[in-house]
């Protein structure tokens, strides 16, 4: 540590002090998130206390960690050590017990005493309190304004910022202690301390503190942040202000103040995002490297949370033409759940991991805690964004539009409160792992990585969404489980959702990408870039199903197959773009053979909900062909040129009749051909013969997977298993088809159920296999396919409890209730050891570029 200035290491407690409040705030919105799941458990306090509690601890931790910051950065900038160092202690023991008196106060003498609970909403805490923390702040702007007047350097524009920031917290906290008779102009100055706080003070603070974080970790030109600093103020003073005017749309304010600020609140985080921007830009010109990747995954993620929680969806959401309709829908809520962690959340956290490691003295510290953290939070907060915009739109149309009473709606958003839920505790588990890794860095220890051997490079945004899938589809399973035994209502578009949120989710994601990096290793050509063109088309038009399958609204389902078409498009161009006449993939075919049965099977599932099917194409059983172009088309081709390409290297062992590999295409390809026509035309003369020529296929398929390994116990690892014992359930439907022929079980239930059996015995046992395998590869020399033992059996039992399900119609609900528990069960491990693992590997100079051509030899 540099003891140049001894009263920086004071500031340590602040950091801590934030973060631990933060995982209490987490812990604060579960407790109330359980309200909306059912409003007949029981909570410790009422909800409007829980929210009260949960809204004021942000506050305290947003200042903590902004005061440790201030501390932190001005004796560098300045040239001189803090004036009065003991106050620094003080102040933080002084804050702290101004936080324990407001959460105490607000438990228990909430409508009780005015001293201690106003209750007014985002400022509940009492006359007293705010008495108390005013004093307090004007401490610490006394503090530093003596440090400043008796510094040796000239008082820098980023902390002059910063500075103006502090004064100005106290001064818009002021209005919210005047009492005011008129509940029209209480509300117009309570909404000065929550607005001018929120989007003007703690603006400017974050301005200044993160300027002079990337001055710090960057070594960029002091001038280029300066102007984009200086253009941010100018900003805040400007739209701040004015930007005020979209809260005042309920409370009897001017007409005037809607429209100015709906437009003017969405500028101002603009400027900081171009700030980081422009120093990612210098950073890559000059190749420069920073060695502590934990706090600039921070400072970046909140540079980006900013920017879209705040700006972009801020300003969607405050149009009046918009807000008239979503004002008080949980689309405000995702826009907080959006705009606060994204911006000052991980702005604090950044700041706490740049300081905290220099304060203990450690130089060099294992970032593996860290990272895993992240990004297990950024996925939490991704789920919860998502369930709560989706329940926004639907409140709004259910409620707002068509009518239905507020608790009608709550009912129906109750699947998508779980998944809200559900990211909420990805996001918590994301803040133990921060919480307990800054600690042990503040106690001096550096860490261990939590997963030393089998490492993922989390970093490619397609691995990140699949991810997201597939904690969607742990909470799709458990409700498909509890509206089969009638706990929970039965929701449109609930069988859609379990299945696709697997294969268009989780698969798809996967595939796309890394087949471009695995075809490109094949041909010698160089790794690939994202194409974010593609990502974001194929995550628009996910994200439009998912609306609107549930609203089956016919501009939502046409729009998002639409995007998801393009992207598939796209896709297919770039794999047929990156062709070699001397290095061709083995599985190439297979790829642009199951991506065009895709742009198929899109055609035909988006048809299927706004009825062109039989209309306009004139397909006999739509149904049965949408499935079979995407399951053994898409999915089954992918997954046959995927072992073709990668069973030599995970299995080391070549095929065991390597020539037969072109035979496999075409008896699949033309299979499938036949597997779609038949229903298409309502014809055995093409089923029969498309199935016996797939089965013949998929056969050669596993013995050249199955033959080498016969005799060789040690390499039937769990992923070898899982990819084995997934094509038992493509066989299943085949053999129970003489069931259905002698009239020993209704086709139909076979229709219903098969489907289920198929995506989540084949589909996903697969992917737990050989998805990790594969994006591991990307960076990694030596890969391991996933999957663990207790997903293998887990997985299987689940399918089997359904395919009983289906003979057995006494116990039917009950078993196929006990599928999807199986299922639920057999994904957790699986995602938890994904989400948490992380690679290290970006510090191998080449190996994104070399690792997979390695795999393929």
């Amino acid at each position: 540590m540099n003891d140049t200035y001894p009263s920086r290491v004071k500031t340590r407690k602040y950091f801590i002090g934030a973060v631990l409040l933060l995982v209490f705030q987490m812990i604060l919105g579960l407790v109330a998130s359980t309200n909306f799941l059912s409003r007949d458990i029981a909570l410790p306090f009422s909800f409007d206390i829980v929210r009260a509690l949960h809204l004021n601890v942000m506050v305290l931790w947003i200042l903590m960690g902004f005061i440790g910051a201030l501390y932190y950065l001005l004796p560098g900038e300045v040239g001189r050590d803090i004036k009065h160092p003991k106050l620094i202690d003080f102040q933080f023991w002084f804050l702290m017990l101004i936080g324990i008196g407001i959460i105490l106060s607000e438990m228990f003498f909430t409508g009780k005493n005015w001293w201690l609970v106003e209750g007014r909403e985002y400022i509940e805490a009492g006359r007293l309190w705010d008495i108390l923390l005013t004093l307090g702040l004007l401490s610490v702007v006394y503090n530093v304004a003596m440090t400043i007047r008796e510094g040796k350097n000239k008082m820098s524009s980023p902390m002059l910022v910063l500075a103006f920031g502090a004064v100005g917290s106290i001064l818009m906290y002021i209005p919210g202690e005047i009492w005011f008779n008129s509940l029209v102009a209480a509300e117009y100055f309570r909404w000065w301390v929550v607005h001018y706080w929120v989007e003007a003070t703690f603006e400017l603070i974050a301005a200044g503190a993160l300027a002079l974080v990337l001055l710090a970790m960057t070594d960029v030109k002091r001038e280029l942040i300066e102007k984009y600093l200086a253009i941010e103020v100018a900003l805040i003073l400007l739209t701040g202000i004015i930007g005020q005017g979209h809260h005042y749309y309920w409370m009897g304010a001017p007409a005037f103040w809607f429209f100015l600020g709906g437009l003017f609140s969405a500028l101002e985080p603009v400027p900081l995002f171009l700030m980081v921007w422009a120093a990612y830009k210098d950073l890559k010109e000059n190749k420069k490297t920073i060695a502590n990747k934990v706090a600039l995954y921070m400072i970046a993620g909140s540079a980006i949370g900013n920017f879209f929680g705040a700006g972009l969806f801020g300003f969607a959401h405050t149009l009046p033409q918009v807000n008239y309709f979503t004002h008080g829908t949980q689309i405000t809520a995702a826009h907080a759940h959006f705009a606060t962690p994204g911006t000052y959340m991980l702005l604090v956290l950044g700041i706490t991991y740049l300081a905290v490691p220099e304060l203990s003295g450690i130089l060099n510290f294992s970032q593996h805690r860290g990272k895993i953290g992240f990004w297990i939070m950024v996925l939490g907060f991704l789920n919860m964004i998502i369930a709560l915009m989706i329940s926004g739109v639907v409140q709004v149309y259910m409620q707002r539009m068509q009518g239905l009473s507020f608790l009608t709606v709550q009912n129906m958003l109750l699947p998508l409160y779980g998944w809200r839920m559900l990211g909420g505790v990805i996001a918590f588990v994301g803040g133990i792992i921060i919480a307990y890794d800054l600690i042990m860095l503040s106690s001096g220890k550096t860490g261990k990585p939590l997963f030393s051997k089998r490492v993922l490079p989390v970093s490619n945004p397609y691995y990140l969404t699949a991810l997201l899938f597939m904690a969607m589809a742990v909470l799709i399973a458990i409700d498909s489980a509890l509206a089969s035994v009638n706990l929970v209502p039965f929701f449109n578009g609930l069988r859609w959702l379990r299945l696709h949120f697997i294969t268009i989710g989780a698969i798809m994601e996967a595939c796309f990408g890394f087949l471009p990096g695995l075809v490109a290793s094949w041909a010698r050509k160089p790794l690939p870039s994202i194409r974010w063109d593609i990502w974001l088309g194929l995550n628009t038009g996910m994200l439009a199903l998912l609306v609107g399958i549930p609203l089956n609204n016919a501009a939502l389902l046409y729009a998002g197959g639409t995007l998801i078409f393009i992207a598939a498009v796209l896709l297919l161009m770039q794999l047929l773009g990156l062709h070699s006449f001397t290095h061709v993939s083995a599985g190439r075919n297979f790829y642009i053979a199951g991506l065009g049965y895709l742009l198929l099977g899109i055609i035909v599932g988006t048809g299927l909900f706004l009825g062109w099917d039989v209309s306009l194409l004139g397909i006999s059983v739509p149904r049965e062909v949408h499935i079979h172009a995407n399951a053994f088309g898409f999915v089954g081709l992918v997954f046959a040129g995927l072992l073709v390409d990668t069973y030599p290297k995970f299995a080391n062992r070549p095929f065991a009749i390597p020539n037969s590999v072109n035979t496999i295409f075409w008896l699949m390809a033309i299979g499938v051909a036949g597997l779609i026509l038949g229903p298409w035309f309502n014809s055995k003369w093409f089923l029969v013969p498309g199935l016996l020529l797939y089965t013949a296929a998929t056969i050669l398929l596993l013995l050249n997977f199955i033959k080498p390994l016969i005799g060789d116990y040690n390499a039937l690892t769990p992923g070898i298993l899982h990819i084995g014992t997934s094509y038992i359930w493509v066989f299943v439907p085949i053999i129970a088809n003489p069931f259905i022929m002698l009239k020993v079980v209704p086709g139909t239930d076979i229709e219903a159920a098969a489907p289920q059996a198929l995506i989540y015995g084949w589909v996903l046992q697969f992917g737990f296999a050989l998805i990790p395998y594969l994006f591991a590869s990307l960076m990694l020399p030596d890969p391991k396919l996933g999957g663990n033992w207790f997903s293998l059996i887990t997985v299987n039992i689940g399918a089997i409890f359904l395919w009983t399900g289906i003979f057995i119609k006494d116990y039917q609900t009950l078993l196929y209730a006990s599928a999807y528990i199986f299922w639920m069960f057999s994904i957790i491990p699986n995602l938890v050891v994904a989400a948490a693992q992380e690679s290290h590997t970006a510090q191998i100079p080449g190996a994104s570029k070399q690792t997979m051509r390695r795999l393929l030899k």
